[in-house]
């Protein structure tokens, strides 16, 4: 269980310090850093995950979406994946990865990391984005993701576990309060 945080105490000249006061000091406050509140999706289906979307989507929002319930008011975004990005016709493709906090795209415009290949080729992406301001509670954070072709049709795939052969690859997706 994960300690709770209590605020840095002001301390008087001649206080008399108690037991109850440096277990919420001290042990408390030192357990919160070592236990913070951390959730972890490590992705082993039958399937790898495909899209063809021009606009931001939903990865999956069962297996790279997380809750976590926070004491503070930010948190730090982690995920590492490995990705096939296609084109109908020849031509650049793009993948735009993006987080959504409680359904709310965090960086805007094209997300906060791009992969670029010429038609058809593999290419590993790994991001860590903080997210400040958070209201203490309990949030879901959900991957997104786009994919865009120079010409003709993009399709992006995050490879997870599917036992795609030599690219039996688990993506992981991570939240910690910070």
């Amino acid at each position: 269980m994960t300690s709770p945080w209590h605020g840095t105490a002001d301390w008087d000249v001649g206080q008399l310090v108690t037991a109850a006061d440096l277990n919420a000091q001290v042990r408390d406050n030192v357990g919160y850093l070592f236990e913070r509140p951390l959730t972890v999706i490590t992705s082993d289906r039958g399937s790898d995950f495909v899209t063809t979307s021009t606009s931001f989507v939903n990865v999956h929002i069962d297996d790279m979406a997380l809750t976590l319930t926070l004491a503070g008011t930010r948190a730090r975004v982690t995920f590492q994946g490995n990705f096939r990005i296609q084109t109908s016709s020849p031509g650049t493709g793009r993948v735009y990865l993006d987080i959504a906090v409680d359904g709310i795209r965090q960086a805007g415009d094209d997300g906060l990391v791009v992969a670029q290949v010429i038609s058809d080729d593999y290419v590993p992406l790994a991001f860590s984005w903080v997210v400040t301001g958070l209201i203490p509670g309990t949030h879901m954070f959900t991957l997104q993701w786009r994919a865009t072709a120079s010409v003709g049709s993009p399709t992006a795939t995050l490879f997870a576990g599917a036992a795609t052969s030599a690219y039996d690859m688990h993506p992981q997706f991570s939240v910690e309060e910070f």
